[in-house]
């Protein structure tokens, strides 16, 4: 089947590991966007070399040779360079296209789309950062530079369910397909505390163990440490009851271990994730586990779980003594909240705002 109505998806960051391995939620959300739109419209992707190979070659019309991998390895010119090519490619991307959706971004893309001529373009954005919160000289300049760019842009997509207006769209990034998670799903879970996904600045790995060697709970962590210094060290420190595995897991994994443990831990920094979703928290809730994590991250998504203000709050945490009701209670009510997410509302919605913008 032919299509003539061609909208290009653009990731040109491409988080990954140092090995050039996908991280984070980003690839999924890439790949959902073709099974949300394709029946509507001519999807093709322009990405980075190391997320261009998990797709088929024939719907990517370019590929940037820039890597996120420069953030493990390269020095400060390197890194410098690395925004610079990040401008570059999003000023090259409006130049060629005229129907786009930069659907993971940063700050550069403002400064991108403020440097370059648009009109005409239908410009949409998935947007994780609020900049309007942003203080100091530093962050003045990058919320007028936020706000003059949104003038170019048709819609912002944004998690934030608070942030609805005309221009900026709520839309869960992620969506629950039952066929798609049944296979994983898991009855007879593992009583201990699990961990997973990359290990970065943004996650207080290091009051996670320091909380987990007081109260002597079963705490398993696999996951993409950003810092293989850190890893030591905290290896080093971790009492037996805490198993550490730095590792890059495939999708397969990812889901049956999530799915196998009663609980999965998300020790978010607020510095750095306030008012951002969490792709990990959804698919914890999407297989039948409990959420544990600081309580404005679950405030934000709406969902419920085992919540704190600080981590030290879980020094004397035991997973005998958590209430089995308050468990039974959270699963009921995240089954509610599953129907916000069901792939079929996502889809729709989707729909009706790209029908609406380009017919």
């Amino acid at each position: 089947m032919e299509f003539s109505n061609k909208l290009v998806i653009v990731d040109y960051i491409g988080n990954c590991n140092f090995k050039g391995e996908a991280i984070g939620h980003v690839l999924k959300t890439l790949k959902e966007a073709d099974d949300l739109l394709g029946d509507r419209y001519n999807v093709k992707y322009i990405l980075t070399s190391d997320y261009a190979k998990y797709f088929d070659n024939d719907n990517i019309i370019h590929t940037f040779k820039h890597s996120s991998r420069v953030n493990y390895k390269g020095g400060r010119i390197k890194k410098t360079m690395f925004k610079l090519k990040k401008i570059l490619a999003v000023m090259k991307v409006l130049r060629k296209e005229e129907k786009i959706w930069f659907l993971n971004t940063d700050f550069y893309l403002y400064l991108g789309l403020l440097l370059s001529f648009t009109k005409g373009k239908k410009i949409f954005v998935t947007n994780y950062i609020d900049y309007e919160k942003d203080g100091g000289i530093v962050g003045i300049a990058k919320r007028k530079i936020y706000q003059l760019s949104l003038k170019k842009i048709a819609v912002e997509f944004t998690t934030n369910p608070n942030k609805e207006t005309k221009r900026f769209r709520f839309v869960p990034d992620y969506s629950f397909d039952q066929s798609k998670y049944s296979k994983y799903f898991c009855h007879n879970k593992k009583d201990r505390v699990y961990m997973c996904g990359g290990i970065n600045e943004a996650k207080d790995i290091e009051g996670l163990i320091s909380t987990f060697n007081k109260n002597n709970q079963s705490l398993v962590v696999k996951g993409n440490f950003s810092s293989e210094i850190q890893y030591e060290q905290l290896l080093k420190v971790k009492n037996k009851n805490i198993s550490l595995e730095h590792t890059f897991l495939n999708d397969d994994e990812f889901y049956r271990n999530i799915a196998s443990n009663k609980y999965v831990i998300l020790p978010y920094k607020k510095e750095n994730y306030y008012h951002r979703s969490s792709g990990i928290i959804l698919e914890t809730i999407f297989l039948g586990s409990i959420v544990i994590a600081p309580k404005f991250v679950l405030r934000f998504l709406g969902i419920d779980g085992i919540g704190y203000d600080d981590i030290s709050e879980l020094d004397n945490f035991k997973l005998d003594n958590i209430d089995k009701n308050k468990i039974e209670e959270i699963k009921k009510n995240n089954r509610q909240i599953l129907k916000l997410y069901d792939s079929a509302i996502i889809q729709k919605k989707y729909l009706d705002i790209f029908s609406e913008k380009l017919g």
